[in-house]
């Protein structure tokens, strides 16, 4: 008022007045100058207007406004509400932070101003849905991997325009809960579906809720409909098992593992299951319903009903033969033997028991159980179809007892392990006690005609001895064994018995043998052969003689035989023959020297010779220090 008196400006101005009555009352006045012909104001016109219910509804709008502000920025989701060309009007925190902006930023501007394109796209959408629908639409919006679940609604302007608003939230970790429980449940749906096992669902009061495809064909159903048509409290499908005891013990046990039992199929058909299931509970503790799977073990059954009577039939078989068996847990050590196996060592049954691994370790001869051991990782390994041994046995007055022990495993484990031998053993005592004197004997032949050899051609017994000697460690240097060793030298000693059959004069001739002299002296395999046949012996005696000068390649002689067609004892007496005849004296040229000869073997091992039987041969002279006998 003053500057309009002092400077003539006009003013409107809102002021508080107080009342002849004390009130206080908003009041607008206003005015403007009033100039005279000179220019000077002489007066102010103006008015007042009372605007206190105007300020009123400010002051109402204001605060209706700052609570809107403080609920919109009190909660964690974003609201917003847009202008009839969906320009931002109001945004909350939530939205500035989301969008990483200041209000100023956002209001006034579209999502296509402010949001990539794909974003922009979506929100689009959802609003045009709002305000073509005019009903309030949920929509779902994605960016970098995030899920936004937006509540859209149409708002009325008082010019009759609409706009849009709502809430967003951000609603990734739920979405991705829901996911997985989809994803959960679609796998849980397929195993389900195509589980071999019978999977079910029944209620307290017998109905069937669920029953995947397996458990209806397996009770010979067409579909779940008509199982489902079954009232499990009338007609269960055990016949001696009623429904009632099912559900006390799963209730009481909290589950079942492993139930076998007998059910009825549609047809009438018996069907034997193992059965597991348990009781789900509702918070109060009552029982919800039932679920368990069933196996068909019918098949099993049969079998292990069948293999009860061959098992019995065996029984009486072994028992019937008076045959020894066993039968040994690997892993543990725990044997199961019959009254035979320790009635053939002088002992009761009782008085063995528990049989273990120490039990049976204690009984054989130490010499014959690294044997054994070694014999039955051969079987483990595949190596052999089955393992066997001869072994002795202490009987419980202290002598031994000569028996053949075989066996073979049972059951492994998934990874190959064995888990089960089982095995027979029988009594060869007197067999080995027949062999012992047939082997003395058989010694006793060796002698005299070593003796008959000697008197007629010294030269060709020293060969002999000194051959026998050197195949005998070739033997056991292979591996063959002491008893095998001793039966090749016996061999050796009379491998050239059939030269007593050729004329003195041919053996001691100093100079080079004729055509004929020579292919009598190739006669002598053959002679060797005829005299031997009827000598009764553990090993093909005569054959072995007969193909001692037999070579791998088939330029050997009487025969020409070839490779794998020669006994590998004869393979043995070829290769120490060649090296003693090469390295000693002969009445037609003096001794070659030990080089010579074992040049010789490896120049022709593989042709010749036996490469293996050569590898021996090489390494008793070059690396054992092996000597010929004089």
């Amino acid at each position: 008022f003053e500057r309009c008196v002092k400077l003539g400006e006009p003013y409107d101005e809102e002021l508080q007045i107080i009342t002849g009555t004390g009130r206080r009352v908003w009041v607008r006045t206003m005015g403007v100058p009033e100039r005279d012909a000179s220019g000077k104001i002489v007066r102010i016109l103006g008015g007042f207007q009372d605007i206190s219910e105007l300020k009123k509804a400010q002051e109402d709008l204001a605060q209706s406004r700052e609570m809107l502000d403080l609920f919109l920025d009190s909660t964690t989701d974003m609201a917003f509400l847009k202008d009839s060309s969906l320009k931002h009007l109001i945004t909350n925190q939530a939205y500035l932070d989301f969008m990483g902006m200041k209000a100023e930023e956002v209001l006034g501007r579209t999502d296509q101003d402010l949001l990539p394109p794909f974003l922009a796209e979506q929100c689009l959408k959802g609003d045009l849905d709002a305000l073509r629908s005019d009903e309030q639409v949920l929509s779902r919006e994605f960016s970098d991997g995030r899920v936004f679940e937006a509540r859209k609604f149409p708002v009325p302007f008082s010019d009759g325009s609409k706009g849009v608003g709502g809430p967003v939230r951000d609603i990734t970790d739920r979405w991705r809960a829901e996911e997985d429980l989809r994803e959960s449940e679609e796998r849980f749906r397929g195993v389900f579906e195509n589980a071999t096992l019978g999977l079910y669902r029944t209620s307290p009061e017998g109905k069937i809720l669920m029953a995947n495809p397996s458990l209806v064909k397996m009770l010979g159903y067409s579909s779940f409909d008509e199982l489902a048509s079954r009232d499990l409290s009338k007609d269960g499908f055990e016949p001696d098992y009623p429904r009632e005891f099912f559900q006390q013990k799963v209730e009481s046990e909290g589950e079942i593992r492993g139930l076998e039992s007998a059910w009825t199929r549609r047809d009438g058909t018996v069907l034997f299951v193992r059965e597991s299931a348990r009781a789900v509970y509702d918070p109060d503790g009552k029982v919800l319903y039932y679920e368990g799977t069933v196996e068909d073990i019918t098949e099993r059954k049969q079998a292990e009903e069948t293999l009860k009577r061959q098992s019995l039939r065996l029984e009486n078989v072994i028992n019937g033969a008076s045959v020894a068996t066993w039968e040994w847990n690997v892993q543990t050590g725990e044997t199961v033997i019959n009254d035979i196996w320790a009635n053939i060592i002088g002992y009761r049954l009782e008085e063995l028991s528990p049989v273990s691994r120490s039990t049976w370790e204690a009984i054989i001869h130490p010499e014959d159980l690294k044997r054994v051991y070694e014999r039955i990782a051969l079987h483990v390994e595949g190596k052999l179809p089955y393992y066997d041994c001869e072994i002795r046995k202490k009987h419980k007055d202290g002598h031994w007892v000569w028996v053949y022990d075989r066996g073979t495993i049972m059951t492994r484990s998934a990874d190959g392990r064995p888990l089960v031998m089982f095995g027979i053993y029988t009594d060869i005592t007197k067999m080995k006690e027949a062999e012992e004197k047939l082997r003395r004997s058989f010694g006793a032949t060796i002698e005299v005609l070593t003796q008959v050899v000697e008197r007629r051609d010294p030269y060709t017994a020293g060969h002999q001895r000194r051959v026998a000697a050197l195949a005998a460690e070739i033997a056991l240097a292979m591996g063959m064994g002491a008893e095998a060793a001793d039966e090749i030298r016996m061999t050796g000693y009379v491998h050239d018995i059939g030269k007593i059959s050729v004329p003195a004069e041919i053996l001691s001739k100093p100079g080079k043998l004729s055509a004929i002299e020579m292919n009598i002296i190739k006669e002598h395999p053959q002679n060797g052969r005829e005299i031997l046949q009827d000598v009764e012996a553990s090993i093909p005696l005569a054959e072995i003689v007969h193909q001692h000068h037999e070579r791998l390649d088939g330029s050997g002689y009487p025969r020409g035989l070839r490779g794998g067609d020669i006994l590998i004892e004869a393979r043995i007496l070829a290769v120490a023959d060649v090296v003693e005849a090469m390295a000693s004296y002969r009445p037609y040229r003096p001794a070659l020297g030990i080089e010579d000869a074992l040049e010789e073997i490896e120049k022709n091992r593989g042709i010749l010779y036996d490469p293996d039987v050569v590898d021996v041969c090489l390494r008793l002279f070059r690396e054992k220090g092996y000597v010929l006998a004089e």
